[in-house]
């Protein structure tokens, strides 16, 4: 039989739950701007792709890594799979919005839906990165693709 002497474990469990209920810590700048220029990166792959199934895999990808950007940058848990659209609901639950649910919606309704939520997405977290972004700093002034 376990004994929780001087409430160790009860310390260790509520200690445990509050790091939990804080969220993660905040991503460094480097690592939003990184996801940002992603992120734009796809946008303009998609908007460039003729191919249907290269299209499909691009919105994958595309949906996938603005999900990553929108949480990492609001410092909210992540999953993977369904862990990753439950993360945007809760996401979107906890600061009042809907960025995460226009987000998935654009999945499912269309080119036009998803490119405006994705941009949306870019918009809240710094705005698109594409021209003069260079890895260990900007060049130029950033600008959308």
């Amino acid at each position: 039989m376990l004994v929780d002497r001087d409430n160790v474990a009860a310390d260790l469990a509520t200690a445990c739950l509050d790091e939990v209920l804080a969220g993660p810590d905040p991503l460094p700048q480097h690592e939003i701007d990184a996801a940002r220029y992603h992120v734009t990166d796809l946008l303009a792959d998609l908007e460039g792709a003729v191919d249907e199934t290269e299209r499909a895999v691009l919105v994958a990808a595309l949906w996938e890594q603005a999900a990553r950007l929108l949480l990492g940058h609001d410092q909210q848990w992540q999953g993977s799979g369904k862990g990753l659209l439950r993360a945007l609901q809760a996401r979107d639950r906890a600061l009042g919005d809907d960025l995460g649910a226009r987000l998935t919606q654009g999945l499912t309704a269309g080119p036009a839906a998803l490119d405006a939520a994705v941009r949306g997405v870019l918009e809240h977290c710094g705005g698109a990165l594409f021209a003069g972004y260079r890895v260990g700093g900007v060049s130029g002034p950033s600008s959308s693709a």
